[in-house]
């Protein structure tokens, strides 16, 4: 999980914003993927940015739905029991056609509220925890001999 999320946000959206900026195509007013198909075209002069945006998009599209699917799948099974796999797929296939003719704005609008669903109570445990934490850590890094320098 951690090395998806390294090359999608630092390799790939890295190199992106890099040919936005190269390219010049940030000053021309477009913004999402319009503007880095305009910025490969652009950095290309044969015009691959319309596929280089469509291959990179349904890539990033096909794993994320995976590994949302299988990390959600898990959540699922842990909170109620392996009786709520088939369920959770099933309601997994429909939502996906359904997100594919909903509006984009609100598309992203679902993601976030569910995604701050998910962080919420992770939140509130961190902070619930954090003493214990704290307390662990101190004892642990107390209990460590001291190397002489």
């Amino acid at each position: 999980a951690m090395l998806g999320t390294f090359i999608d946000t630092i390799i790939i959206c890295s190199i992106t914003g890099l040919v936005i900026v190269i390219s010049g195509a940030w000053t021309q007013g477009a913004s999402g993927a319009e503007l880095t198909k305009m910025a490969f075209d652009i950095l290309s002069n044969e015009g691959y940015g319309a596929h280089v945006v469509a291959i990179g998009l349904a890539l990033f599209a096909f794993t994320t739905i995976l590994g949302w699917s299988y990390y959600s799948e898990r959540c699922a099974e842990y909170l109620f029991g392996t009786s709520a796999i088939m369920p959770f797929r099933i309601v997994w296939i429909i939502a996906i056609p359904l997100g594919t003719i909903m509006t984009l704005d609100f598309v992203w609008l679902l993601a976030d509220v569910l995604n701050a669903m998910m962080a919420i109570p992770n939140l509130i445990a961190l902070l619930a925890l954090s003493p214990l934490v704290f307390k662990l850590t101190k004892d642990y890094f107390n209990k460590q001999p001291l190397h002489d320098a």
